[in-house]
């Protein structure tokens, strides 16, 4: 991948970000939604064997759907550029003239370690 920019590919990479937590928190919703629908037929009436495969089926790949982008969403966050594309995307916001280049070394300045703005 090539980008013409630092702000380009500092976009991209928020762009993945979102769309992996929001990946990550549908996946859990479902999970949760599945299992809630689950306990409620389980103990609410007495179901017929082909249902309780179907909802253990449906409960069990939600379960792994939710584990896998729960997953991928933390090791991308965790170990990719995400801090430091964010902080080029405040810093672009933070711009005083539109269109004015963000120095490297301001950028850099601003994801150093231990930095506090």
């Amino acid at each position: 991948l090539r980008w013409p920019d630092m702000l380009s590919r500092a976009l991209w990479f928020a762009k993945v970000n979102l769309a992996l937590v929001v990946l990550s928190v549908c996946t859990t919703t479902l999970f949760y939604v599945a299992f809630i629908v689950f306990t409620l037929l389980a103990v609410g009436r007495d179901i017929e064997s082909e249902v309780v495969e179907a909802c253990f089926a449906f409960l069990f790949v939600s379960w792994l759907l939710d584990s896998l982008f729960n997953d991928i969403c933390v090791v991308f966050v965790g170990f990719g550029p995400t801090a430091a594309s964010l902080a080029i995307v405040g810093a672009a916001a933070r711009a005083d003239i539109v269109g004015r280049p963000v120095l490297q070394s301001e950028m850099l300045e601003n994801t150093a370690p231990g930095h506090v703005q």
